[in-house]
């Protein structure tokens, strides 16, 4: 008599029904100082980063203490986010695009320099 594997067939999962996403943040710091000295030596207002700090849209995550720029959609729910640390060379464009919904209030083109905050 032979023994046979119990090898159960794979799940498959239904094109139709919807299944939710959840955008996974990394953890936060128990201060913003570092990020809070790296965004106003960027020449970012403090007032600008005080609010995007008390609003969520940034914070400084625990581990790596990179800036965290959180974007929102209109009911508040976290969609994207893109970490900025000291010594990042060049940003994606999904990192360009988080920083872009993160700090859109303060967004402005400005005719010399192409777009700033």
């Amino acid at each position: 008599m032979q023994k046979q594997a119990n090898i159960q067939p794979p799940l498959s999962v239904s094109e139709n029904v919807p299944m939710e996403k959840q955008l996974l943040l990394p953890k936060k710091n128990q201060d913003d100082q570092k990020v809070i000295a790296y965004l106003s030596g960027r020449g970012i207002d403090k007032e600008i980063i005080q609010f995007c700090l008390e609003s969520g849209r940034v914070y400084e995550s625990s581990f790596h203490h990179n800036a965290v720029f959180v974007g929102m959609d209109e009911k508040r729910k976290s969609e994207i986010c893109a970490l900025l640390g000291e010594s990042e060379p060049v940003l994606s464009e999904k990192q360009m695009e988080a920083i872009r919904i993160t700090l859109f209030p303060f967004y402005r083109e400005t005719p010399r320099y192409g777009a700033s905050v």
